[in-house]
């Protein structure tokens, strides 16, 4: 829950990673094998998107994946490939850095980073590199079952994510593919992870919304959902976070 709080109250495009290292620390987690965790569980979840959203593309029309509103549509197409492909790069250097070459990967990100525009971010990615080329040590060696098994549970995390939207649109209407509104969770979540907000907020009901417009015939009903939609995912892990992290604190003395 605290994970999914840290997840909550930062910008998508930076993510709670810190946090959730610092949470699973204090609850006697050591440095290292909280920061392996972390990055396995950023690895798996990109990998999954990486896997997944192709799978979408091969199988569904680009007509029924990105909307039926031209100019929404092709905003959000051009936009999801930019992202696609940054978070496919993104998962190959991570794939490298936990199993083959930590050290290479290391250098790569940090000599990119020392270019005038990136200057500003290299002492995070320092740090980043630091934890990755820690994390390869603690997990490298971990048999493939193994990892068959933690993308499996990954999977299912995702997929009960994406439902909520199902159950929501089978409750509020009976118009649109089920499996449709399924897939454009892949969409929609890959664009969401560039939003500037903490958690996407306000951004992802305004997505939604567009989005799944022509799932209703009754104007403004889609709003509705995204409401309802953001306080299940989102608001709800504000809420019980608030009410944790007071207790949480005074535990270990903060």
């Amino acid at each position: 829950m605290l994970c999914e709080f840290a997840s909550a109250v930062t910008p998508s495009a930076v993510g709670g990673s810190s946090l959730i290292v610092l949470f699973l620390n204090k609850e006697g987690i050591n440095a290292g094998r909280s920061t392996a965790l972390m990055i396995s569980c950023l690895f798996l979840d990109e990998l999954f998107l990486v896997i997944a959203c192709p799978l979408a593309l091969l199988f569904f029309p680009f007509s029924e994946l990105f909307g039926t509103i031209a100019v929404f549509s092709e905003s959000i197409k051009l936009l999801f490939f930019v992202v696609y492909g940054v978070v496919t790069i993104w998962t190959i250097l991570l794939y490298l850095a936990l199993f083959h070459r930590p050290e290479w990967v290391k250098h790569l990100l940090i000599s990119v980073f020392r270019l005038p525009l990136l200057r500003r971010w290299k002492k995070a990615i320092e740090e980043l590199t630091d934890n990755l080329v820690e994390s390869s040590h603690q997990i490298s060696g971990k048999p493939f079952v193994f990892w068959l098994k933690a993308f499996g549970l990954t999977c299912s995390a995702w997929v009960s994510r994406y439902l909520v939207v199902n159950a929501l649109l089978f409750a509020f209407t009976t118009d649109g593919s089920q499996l449709v509104a399924f897939v454009r969770q892949l969409i929609l979540w890959v664009v969401m992870t560039v939003s500037p907000t903490p958690g996407g907020s306000g951004i992802s009901e305004y997505m939604f919304q567009i989005y799944y417009v022509d799932f209703f015939s009754v104007s403004g009903m889609a709003l509705v959902v995204a409401f309802v939609w953001r306080i299940i995912t989102y608001y709800m892990y504000l809420i019980v976070g608030v009410c944790i992290i007071p207790g949480w604190l005074k535990k270990f003395n903060f």
